[in-house]
């Protein structure tokens, strides 16, 4: 006699097909084998920088992507620690649950489209490039995450250098501010420093007799 296995605990497995319960906020929450687990998308999201262009559009795109009752595989981001909850998820149930899924993550598409970012990225970085924040970020997850971080970074910088949807948006806004703040304070962008424009002086002149001098005034 042949038993059918059992399906994995979705409180302690890696990797588990589950119904899409609800979506709010950026957050996902699924059902699988009688239990619930609210999940977040693991390197995906409003990068602080662009947060007031890539919040609403992030979360109402999440909603549309995963609509209540779809159903999908989710790959924790850390296997092994239950208290996080953060996912690379799949559309789709797939029927080996011993490796990831092939093709992008939601995740993955979100950032494509121009609607999320690799959120620990931060692109206002004055200290850090780009890409070493993201060798950073490798270096921090477990091996299972890697391939999904190469991916999404490889969407976020394809997203950034083509201004797709809103994250091109909050490009085109970092970069009025970077061009204001250069005709300020110059080259730089920075007040106080060797670059800074020259200022002029005025000096009113004095009322009555006696001078007195006139106050410096910037121009």
């Amino acid at each position: 006699m042949t038993t059918t296995p059992r399906p994995p605990d979705p409180r302690e497995a890696s990797i588990f097909n589950a119904t899409v319960v609800s979506v709010s906020s950026g957050s996902v929450r699924v059902s699988a084998e009688r239990h619930e687990l609210s999940l977040t998308l693991a390197n995906t999201g409003a990068p602080i920088a662009c947060y007031s262009e890539t919040h609403d559009v992030f979360s109402t795109r999440l909603a549309t992507i995963l609509p209540v009752g779809s159903a999908v595989t989710v790959v924790r981001a850390a296997p092994g620690v239950a208290s996080d909850r953060k996912a690379f998820i799949h559309v789709g149930s797939a029927s080996d649950t011993s490796i990831p899924p092939s093709g992008p993550s939601i995740n993955e598409q979100l950032v494509t489209e121009g609607s999320a970012a690799l959120s620990e990225a931060r692109r206002d970085s004055t200290t850090t490039s780009h890409q070493d924040q993201i060798a950073a970020i490798r270096a921090q997850s477990q091996p299972v995450a890697v391939p999904y971080i190469d991916a999404i970074a490889r969407a976020d910088g394809a997203a950034w250098e083509g201004r797709l949807g809103a994250i091109g948006e909050c490009r085109n806004r970092l970069d009025r501010e970077e061009a204001e703040k250069r005709e300020k304070w110059g080259p730089d962008g920075r007040a106080g420093t060797d670059d800074d424009p020259e200022k002029h002086y005025t000096s009113p002149p004095s009322a009555g007799t006696g001078g007195g001098g006139g106050r410096r005034v910037s121009t």
